[in-house]
């Protein structure tokens, strides 16, 4: 069944990778910002709107690219915080890329 859902789509196919087996991405924004995060919930499908039109991440890292040179920066880091809940919703028309991110090859 995931094949038939995510098989025209390979970044919903990542998004679903990342929710099954928790598996870290970076998604990059239209604003330049970066979440590093696993994916906690996709949205349903439904008639009017078609295929997913949100996700929700539950970020690590947040970062953006510099606007003049597109280095990454540092923002800010989502660990010890009480087990706050930390969720975002974003919209599918608002990611421009997504990545696997590997915290050993980013160091």
């Amino acid at each position: 069944m995931h094949q038939e859902l995510t098989k025209d789509n390979p970044m919903e196919e990542m998004f679903f990778d990342s929710l099954v087996d928790r598996r870290q991405i970076m998604i990059t924004l239209q604003n330049k910002k970066i979440y590093i995060a696993i994916i906690n919930a996709l949205g349903e499908p439904n008639e009017k709107e078609g295929p997913n039109q949100y996700i929700s991440i539950l970020p690590i890292l947040s970062r953006y690219r510099h606007k003049d040179d597109l280095n990454i920066v540092l923002k800010n880091e989502y660990v010890d915080l009480n087990n706050a809940d930390t969720s975002i919703i974003l919209p599918l028309k608002e990611i421009t890329q997504v990545s696997w991110f590997d915290a050993k090859i980013y160091k």
